[in-house]
């Protein structure tokens, strides 16, 4: 199926990453609000423009849907409209109760684990917190890994944290 990543920066990156990892979407292409990033590419997928381009791109169907970050205190969820003629939604998906949000990655039961001020924040496919990591330090990023896939990398202002979890990353 192809997708578009809304983003170019850091989080479209890990957006990336993960759906390369789970080897079922093929990403055709970047849309970011820097105009100056337009005709690069970003991990050798195009950034194709700024997001008043999306009804002018070739007659593809984007159902998938797309996060954002928004500050980045918020994870917004978009859709693609048919043949990518236009975003529906942008409701506000996720809030961050501590910090920012920054690096986030998926498991295989569609929840999203995130990085905040206090430590790592687990959420719901619903985008509700299920719960939290604490740790004594701000989080950056993180990466699932192990043969498993159920260890959580935890990178962090000074130190590098590794958690097993029921949980099997993509």
């Amino acid at each position: 199926m192809d997708v578009l990543i809304l983003g170019a920066g850091g989080h479209g990156k890990v957006v990336l990453d993960i759906l390369r990892a789970a080897g079922e979407h093929r990403v055709v292409g970047f849309i970011d609000a820097d105009r100056s990033l337009a005709g690069t590419s970003v991990g050798g997928v195009p950034v194709l423009g700024a997001p008043n381009l999306l009804p002018k791109l070739p007659a593809y169907n984007f159902p998938n849907r797309l996060f954002a970050d928004d500050g980045p205190r918020h994870i917004r969820r978009f859709s693609v409209g048919p043949y990518a003629r236009r975003l529906d939604g942008g409701e506000v998906f996720a809030e961050c109760t501590n910090g920012l949000f920054d690096g986030f990655r998926l498991d295989t039961e569609g929840r999203i684990w995130t990085s905040a001020a206090d430590g790592v924040h687990a959420l719901h496919p619903d985008g509700s917190l299920i719960g939290k990591i604490l740790l004594p330090e701000r989080v950056a990023n993180v990466c699932f890994g192990g043969p498993k896939r159920n260890r959580l990398f935890i990178c962090a202002t000074s130190s590098l944290y590794v958690i097993t979890v029921n949980a099997k990353g993509v």
